[in-house]
């Protein structure tokens, strides 16, 4: 199709109703589960470290799926494989609410990762293709805010699911949104391939799967003998990976991206964001439940600030970005997000209500000054051919950061605490680990706040569709 085709209104809120309602599902259900955890870990007879696998496996698989589904987006449609998406996502979930057992459980968590990747890589493609770039930005905060929006019924929706019905139901809650989005994105007939009849880079897909999978591993395993090995050989094989793709003639990952140097450090900005911040529910959901006794009920309400923040604040932030320098927002953002993170660090084993619902305040304004001004700034440094590499990247980066957080979350808790639960005997062990876990988080912010801010001056004659 042509790139500088202009869409109708009703064209563009299609896309931008199809992505939201998708994109808000997958929060949803993620935030439900967090507060689930503490009942699965009952049920299922697993330690603590365990339960941070419902979590990590679900972004693990999204994440090695996401580079090859946001290419073959490109060679047969995002749209149809948003549409993909939806199924796998809806599949999943009904078969993780029968899981018999830990096992089947993470089988289908792999299965919802997939889903969420399809949704994730080309739901914001989508929206780029379809608006032009004086309200991109707009558009760009209104789907980020879904996320959050997703992530602010998340935890009391969950906290009440659990109490009164069970763990299974929250399952469930993701399949509505998901039906209306399928019917929204059905409406809308256009497709966009742009590589249409190229070749397909399995060889670069296998290797970059296989490495985030071992590397991950290692890491969550850190209490291992094997652990640093496969940490070691999953960087050797992404570096592996980077030389296939600059040889391959039609790769799965253009990583020529990265030779310009305001997206690289905008992308890497984003990885630091999330893999800083976003344990922050799997630890405030355990501290506030097995060391302050709070219910999954209570719990829920407490951790609904920080998104409930975000949702409100996201789209005006997303629409500021088109007016002013791509790097203030995201770094101020970045800055603010680092103080929640050491009010964190101060907490103690006698609960202070007010000060986790401060940290959360600021994480909720720092989360909201970052994520839709930065997806602003990565999407108009690129050109329209690589608007679905480029999403898909930032979708990575994402995802890469949040497996990042868990994978350090878990890795602290089981050096740490072991494989125990969190019981009076270990509440200090506990403490300990979240408190070292926050500590490396804060320096990941600070690291993320220099790159936001150096990341370089816009461009004033960016290559952009639909201006």
């Amino acid at each position: 199709m042509d790139d500088a085709r202009i869409f109708s209104k009703r064209e563009q809120r299609l896309v931008l109703l199809a992505s939201c309602l998708a994109i808000f599902a997958t929060p949803l259900m993620g935030t439900m589960v967090n507060l689930a955890l503490p009942t699965l870990g009952s049920e299922f007879g697993i330690s603590t470290s365990q339960e941070g696998w419902v979590i990590a496996v679900y972004f693990l698989s999204s994440v090695a799926f996401m580079v090859p589904i946001a290419r073959l987006s490109d060679l047969y449609g995002k749209r149809r494989m948003f549409i993909i998406g939806i199924f796998i996502t809806v599949a999943g979930a009904i078969l993780a609410s029968f899981s018999p057992n830990f096992t089947a459980l993470l089988t289908c968590r792999v299965i919802m990762g997939l889903g969420s990747a399809a949704i994730s890589c080309t739901g914001i493609a989508m929206l780029t293709e379809v608006y032009p770039k004086n309200h991109r930005g707009g558009a760009i905060g209104l789907n980020t805010a879904s996320v959050y929006l997703g992530s602010s019924v998340g935890p009391p929706l969950g906290g009440f699911l659990t109490d009164t019905l069970g763990w299974h139901s929250t399952f469930y809650m993701v399949i509505p949104f998901c039906l209306l989005a399928l019917i929204a994105i059905l409406s809308f007939k256009t497709d966009f391939a742009p590589a249409r009849g190229e070749h397909f880079d399995a060889k670069g897909s296998v290797v970059y799967g296989v490495a985030i999978t071992i590397a991950t591993y290692g890491l969550m395993s850190i209490t291992e003998w094997y652990s640093v090995p496969l940490m070691v050989s999953g960087v050797a094989l992404l570096g592996v990976f980077y030389i296939i793709e600059k040889r391959e003639k039609f790769p799965v990952l253009n990583v020529k991206l990265f030779s310009n140097s305001r997206y690289t450090r905008s992308v890497a900005a984003a990885l630091l964001n999330y893999a800083s911040s976003f344990a922050v529910a799997f630890f405030l959901s355990l501290y506030l439940q097995d060391v302050g006794d709070y219910t999954p009920s209570q719990a829920g309400m407490v951790l609904l600030i920080q998104p409930l923040i975000q949702a409100v604040f996201t789209p005006l932030t997303g629409r500021l970005s088109d007016r002013v320098d791509a790097r203030i927002l995201p770094t101020i953002g970045m800055i603010i997000t680092c103080a929640g993170l050491m009010v964190i660090v101060l907490l103690t084993r006698e609960v202070d209500i007010m000060l986790v619902a401060f940290a959360l305040i600021l994480l909720g304004t720092g989360y909201a000054l970052f994520s839709a001004p930065n997806t602003n700034a990565v999407m108009s440094t690129v050109s329209p051919r690589e608007y679905s590499e480029a999403s898909g990247m930032l979708g990575i980066m994402r995802q890469g950061g949040i497996l990042l957080s868990i994978g350090i979350a878990v890795g602290c808790v089981s050096l740490i605490v072991g494989n125990d639960s969190i019981n009076p005997a270990t509440i200090d062990l506990f403490m300990n680990a979240m408190r070292t876990a926050f500590l490396v988080f804060v320096g990941m912010s600070v690291v993320g706040c220099v790159l936001s801010w150096f990341r370089g001056k816009p461009v004033k004659d960016e290559n952009t569709p639909n201006e």
